[in-house]
Parts: C-alpha cells; structure tokens; sequence
C-alpha cells in the first residue's frame, strides 16, 4: 500500500472509532457543568453513524487528494494538509445543511455533536507521521 493510503486509513479509523466515546464523554461532563451552574436548562447532542461515515469518506478523500498534491514536494511539519481538512468540513456542514440535519440546532449543540470529531481528526494528523514519500524539510 502506498505511505499516503496508509497515513489517511489511521487517521480516519481512529476518528470513526473515537468519536462516539469522546462525544459522550464531553457531552456528559457539560450537562454536569450545566446541572452545577444552572438548574432549569435545555441541552441536547446527536451524532449519528451515517454522518460519521460521510466526514471519513469526505476527509479521506480530501486528504488523498492533499498528500497526492504534496507528494515529492518539501514541506514543513506545521504546513501539513489541515487546509484540506478544514474543506472537509465545510463540506460535510453543506451535506448537514442539505439534508436538513441544522435545522433547529443552535451552534452549541452543533459543536458538541460534532465537534470532537473535528478535533479528534486534527489531533491523529497531527501525531501520525506523513508517507515518506513526502519529503521532510531539513533543519541545517
């Protein structure tokens, strides 16, 4: 298997399997805060497996697109393709927004459903390292 394939399939295994724990664990802790805080409140948060396959095959792609776009290039360690993970999210918040999954929720409970996804996604770019067939810029 090419580097790059191999790079993307850890980054987007470790998110599919992160993110339902990680979204309850947040979730729980903020009701916590919220019961502590204040106690008539009104919160909700939903991630649904189908819309955690679409962001995997829609930050696969982008990233296979960004490596393939990077391959035999110099780069530095911090200028890795977040950009294209930044496109993926956008796309797949027009994929929520056309299949109707925003209506009605406030930006709180769209960070909360999705947003440890997101981060979960940055974070795996960031430890796993990059194909060799990247080239790494050299410290002199």
């Amino acid at each position: 298997m090419k580097p790059n394939v191999i790079y993307t399939l850890k980054v987007i295994i470790v998110t599919a399997l992160a993110t339902i724990p990680l979204t309850l664990l947040i979730g729980m802790g903020y009701i916590k805060f919220l019961m502590a805080v204040q106690p008539n409140f009104s919160f909700n948060f939903n991630i649904q497996l189908v819309d955690i396959a679409v962001f995997a095959i829609i930050t696969a792609l982008a990233l296979l697109l960004g490596l393939q776009k990077m391959e035999g290039k110099v780069y530095h360690k911090s200028r890795r393709p977040f950009g294209y993970l930044l496109y993926s999210i956008i796309v797949f918040t027009v994929y929520l927004w056309v299949m109707g999954k925003l209506q009605g929720i406030t930006i709180q409970n769209f960070l909360f459903s999705y947003g440890p996804m997101f981060f979960i996604t940055l974070l795996c770019m960031r430890i796993f390292p990059i194909g060799k067939n990247i080239q790494k810029e050299s410290v002199v």
